[in-house]
C-alpha cells in the first residue's frame, strides 16, 4: 500500500487498543465514530485517520507501524502453533510482534527465526509456529467483534502434524485486552449499537 491518500469509498478495517475490529467507508463515517470512542482522545483521532488513508501521511511515517495502539486489519500477521488451529494475530513492527507472541506462549524463537517465519509463510519453526493467512472468519466479523480465538481453516504445513480445533492455555486472550475490551465497548455501547465482547 502507498502513502497516497486511499480512495474515499474504499472500506478500510480498523483493529482497536482492545483488538476489535470497526470497518469504515470513508472520513466522515470514522469521524462520527471516533467521536464517540473514550479510549480514543481527539487529539490523536488525525494520526488514526492518516493511518487509514484519509488524510496526507507524512513522509517519515509507516502506516504498518499503526497509531497510538491502533492498526490495520490488513497489517496483521497471524501465527499459528502445531498444536492448536486457533489463530494469534499480531501488530505492529516485527520486533513489537515477536514480544506479544512471547506474552502468548513458551516460545524458543528468536527474532531472527521469527523473521524468517514471516518471509517464508507456511515453514515451521523448531517449536512448532508458523505464520499463515487470517481465519476465513474475519470476512463476516461483525464491528465490535474480537480477533481473538478464531480458528484456521487453512491446512497445517506438511511438516505440522494434523490440528486439533484447541490446545490448552497459549491461544487464550491475553488479560489486559480482556479487561480493556469489558471497559471500553462496555462503556460505548450505549453510543455505537456495538456488542461487548466476551472471551
Amino acid at each position: 500500500m502507498g502513502d497516497a491518500a486511499l480512495a474515499a469509498d474504499e472500506v478500510k478495517t480498523l483493529v482497536t487498543k482492545a483488538r476489535t475490529i470497526y470497518r469504515f467507508s470513508g472520513k466522515a463515517h470514522f469521524n462520527a465514530w471516533a467521536k464517540s470512542r473514550p479510549d480514543l482522545p481527539q487529539k490523536h483521532h488525525g494520526n488514526v485517520r492518516q493511518l487509514l488513508g484519509y488524510d496526507p501521511l507524512p513522509p517519515d511515517r509507516d502506516r504498518k507501524g499503526g497509531a497510538h495502539d491502533y492498526f490495520l486489519l490488513e497489517d496483521t500477521t497471524w501465527m499459528y502453533h502445531r498444536d492448536s488451529r486457533v489463530g494469534v494475530p499480531l501488530f505492529g513492527s516485527q520486533s513489537e510482534k515477536i514480544k506479544q507472541l512471547q506474552k502468548r506462549a513458551t516460545l524458543q524463537m528468536g527474532l531472527s527465526s521469527f523473521k524468517t517465519r514471516l518471509l517464508n509463510p507456511g515453514t515451521v519453526s523448531k517449536c512448532g509456529w508458523w505464520s499463515g493467512d487470517e481465519p476465513a472468519s474475519v470476512a463476516s466479523l461483525a464491528d465490535g467483534s474480537s480477533l481473538f480465538n478464531l480458528l484456521s481453516d487453512a491446512a497445517a504445513p506438511a511438516s505440522a502434524p494434523q490440528l486439533p480445533d484447541f490446545a490448552a492455555g497459549w491461544h487464550d486472550a491475553p488479560q489486559e485486552h480482556d479487561a480493556e475490551v469489558a471497559r471500553v465497548e462496555g462503556s460505548s455501547s450505549s453510543t455505537t449499537g456495538s456488542h461487548q465482547v466476551s472471551f
